[in-house]
């Protein structure tokens, strides 16, 4: 087995060596014909680099309507990513994910089969990544929004319109939630309508807490009537269901530290309380 995956590593380094070499010399020789100098040795890998990252990312664009990638490009997007990554740089993160861990465990065991299942679980390791950044944004937008509605709830006690309250929300915080009022405060300054702004934003978020706060908005930029009265309720709600989910994980805390305890603390309790008369029973015999 090792000698196997010794062949099949030194065929992957060959193939990738020899076609480096051809892209390297095609292009040192186009330079010298337009009558430049020839390529240094860095500016060699770094055209050997983006050569096979604009291949891996044409490639990678065939699978644009893959619900996976359609997914992940929704989260991107949710993340205010989408200026920086597509699904293609993010699958060509996963595929250097895989072929790193790959490589690395291939060399340190030869073992080509723990080494292939070792590459899968790099694969899914920027996934899983991606989402646990956005439900971390999504707990602290969940965690916000009841000061938010307080807030916005106190800018119209003072006069201000709700178009007007929810713009200016972002002066007072720095959190996710005032980030991405921000976003839509800048896209009614371009032409937006406060509707189209804030369903927008619904559409970015996607979560119920949301959704029941920006439907209260709309409604009472419609309505009018009592505007400061809908916000409060709102508020309210929205801080009993922050009070129900904190109460929530305080019961399941110790459930979930019951796997730590079983795996990192007994066992030290164990060697401290029994380890010396093991030591000892094993002296005698």
């Amino acid at each position: 087995m090792n000698l196997i995956s010794a062949l099949f590593f030194g065929a992957c380094v060959f193939c990738f060596a020899g076609a480096a070499g051809m892209i390297t010399q095609r292009r040192s020789i186009i330079v010298e014909i337009k009558g430049g100098r020839g390529l240094s040795g860095t500016e060699k890998i770094r055209e050997i680099l983006a050569y096979f990252k604009g291949i891996a990312l044409k490639f990678n664009d065939n699978f644009s309507k893959n619900p996976r990638y359609a997914k992940i490009n929704r989260i991107i997007t949710k993340l205010d990513m989408d200026n920086k990554y597509t699904h293609s740089s993010f699958m060509l993160a996963e595929e250097l994910a895989a072929v790193c861990a790959f490589a690395v465990i291939l060399a340190a065991s030869g073992n080509f089969i723990f080494s292939f299942f070792a590459a899968v679980i790099s694969f899914f390791i920027p996934s899983f990544l991606l989402n646990s950044k956005l439900q971390k944004k999504n707990r602290e937008i969940f965690k916000e929004l009841p000061d938010a509605l307080d807030i916005i709830c106190a800018f119209i006690e003072g006069g201000l319109s709700i178009s007007r309250a929810v713009c200016r929300y972002p002066e007072k915080s720095k959190g996710f939630f005032a980030s991405e009022i921000a976003l839509a405060s800048r896209k009614m300054e371009i032409g937006r309508s406060f509707q189209q702004a804030m369903e927008e934003l619904e559409g970015r978020l996607e979560t119920a807490e949301i959704s029941s706060a920006i439907g209260a908005f709309i409604r009472a930029d419609k309505s009018g009537g009592n505007v400061k009265d809908i916000i409060k309720a709102q508020a309210d709600e929205a801080r009993k269901k922050r009070f129900m989910e904190m109460k929530k994980r305080a019961h399941e805390a110790p459930v979930k530290l019951l796997f730590p305890l079983m795996v990192f603390i007994f066992p030290v309790i164990f060697l401290v309380l029994f380890g010396p008369i093991i030591i000892k029973l094993m002296a005698g015999f």
